[in-house]
């Protein structure tokens, strides 16, 4: 349908009996193929909460702070500043009863089915579950909160495998 209203504009136009605007027609590249479907990923996550968030998170920063924090410690652990384990120690509010931050975690695919102990990626948060996904090995990403696809604050992650 593009594709035919393109080639009737440029037609039109070389009908004009003014000087015609020159127009290219382009036919769409054909789409790359998709690379191989990944089943199950590792990672590890720093969560920055605010105050307020969520009933099951503390925190006493401001919304601001965190977002603050998550972006300035996000660059600053990718930059090779800051030791992974050591801001995760530090700043992350995922937290056990102990104390003791949480992670790594496995998550699976869409359709994939699940062992005890791993997360679906359609039970997780859905800007979680994308940049999971979409990280390769090693590399480290930020999802900013948004309380509909990321509601429990900002997440720094680490693609571990």
């Amino acid at each position: 349908m593009r594709r035919a209203a393109t080639v009737l504009l440029a037609l039109a136009a070389a009908c004009s009996p003014e000087e015609p605007a020159r127009v290219a027609v382009r036919t769409p590249a054909r789409p790359p193929e998709e690379p191989a479907r990944t089943l199950r990923v590792t990672y590890d996550h720093i969560l920055i909460a605010f105050e307020g968030v969520h009933e099951e998170v503390r925190s006493s920063l401001t919304k601001e702070e965190a977002g603050a924090l998550a972006r300035s410690l996000h660059q600053r652990v990718k930059d090779g500043i800051v030791a992974w384990d050591r801001a995760k120690a530090e700043f992350s509010d995922d937290r056990m009863e102990t104390g003791q931050p949480r992670g790594p975690y496995t998550m699976v695919n869409v359709g994939v089915p699940h062992a005890a102990g791993e997360i679906a990626r359609l039970s997780a948060a859905r800007a979680v579950g994308d940049m999971v996904f979409f990280l390769k090995v090693g590399e480290i990403g930020l999802v900013e909160y948004d309380p509909r696809s990321s509601p429990w604050g900002w997440h720094i992650i680490k693609r571990l495998r």
